[in-house]
């Protein structure tokens, strides 16, 4: 749809909603910076985050051979590496992988129809207007742009951004942004923390009352009750995929 629009040249920026900020500036610059990249090398750029931690919960980005200062080949992606590994990693300079993308639609489309067969070709297939929407979406076959494109792509290049950036797609992760107590829990809706320190709590429609317990996420809601650390809220898919499915639905 860019491409019909604003032709094959336009530069897009893929980004996500469930992050924190902290320098709007310096997030714009390395926006601005990705694209100018995009634009010049006629490649599929991501914007690496300087780690701020060894986090286990993250996914890293490897940098391979300049390109030019300040822009490199992608290595690797690597998705959530166990704590010591991932310190090693930033110790050797890698980044977090934030899924900040920048590419010209032509150049991100090439790809598409060379690396992607599951996209491919539905978009062969695809005509103007609404119903031409709707038949690639019935006749594409799902898969994440970082493994369908990214990950079987030699043309990825990444750069480095560093703006008090966050991902807040796990709970435990509000115990790093939220408005904590002087005993450091993180609490929304109807609870009470009691001799409880650095816990996450989210009550909606029932009361938790927590004493005695430290690094613990608990999430009350629709008549279920997630209980689990603050470690290991960063894998709760593998958590999903354990429980019957009337109860992972909820």
């Amino acid at each position: 749809e860019i491409e019909r629009r604003d032709g094959s040249d336009a530069v897009m920026i893929s980004v996500h909603a469930d992050w924190a900020i902290g320098n709007v500036d310096a997030f714009r610059k390395a926006l601005t910076v990705a694209a100018e990249v995009a634009e010049t090398n006629h490649s599929l750029v991501t914007v690496g985050v300087v780690p701020a931690r060894p986090d286990p919960g993250l996914g890293y980005i490897e940098r391979g051979e300049k390109v030019s200062e300040g822009v490199n080949r992608v290595g690797r992606f690597v998705e959530k590496p166990d704590a010591a590994a991932a310190a090693k990693m930033i110790e050797n300079g890698a980044l977090w992988n934030s899924g900040i993308f920048a590419w010209r639609v032509g150049d991100f489309l090439e790809e598409v129809r060379a690396r992607t067969p599951e996209v491919a070709a539905a978009l062969q297939n695809i005509s103007a207007g609404a119903n031409g929407l709707d038949k690639f979406f019935s006749e594409v076959k799902s898969i994440a742009v970082d493994v369908g494109v990214l990950e079987r792509s030699d043309n990825v290049q990444v750069v480095a951004g560093d703006f008090g950036w966050d991902d807040i797609g796990t709970w435990g992760a509000l115990k790093r942004i939220g408005n904590a107590d002087d005993l450091g829990n993180v609490i929304h809706g109807d609870a009470f923390a009691v001799d409880a320190a650095n816990n996450v709590v989210h009550a909606n429609g029932q009361t938790v009352v927590m004493y005695g317990v430290s690094d613990l996420v608990v999430v009350a809601k629709d008549g279920v009750t997630l209980v689990t650390t603050v470690e290991k809220s960063a894998y709760l898919k593998t958590l999903l995929d354990a429980l019957p499915k009337k109860v992972a639905d909820q």
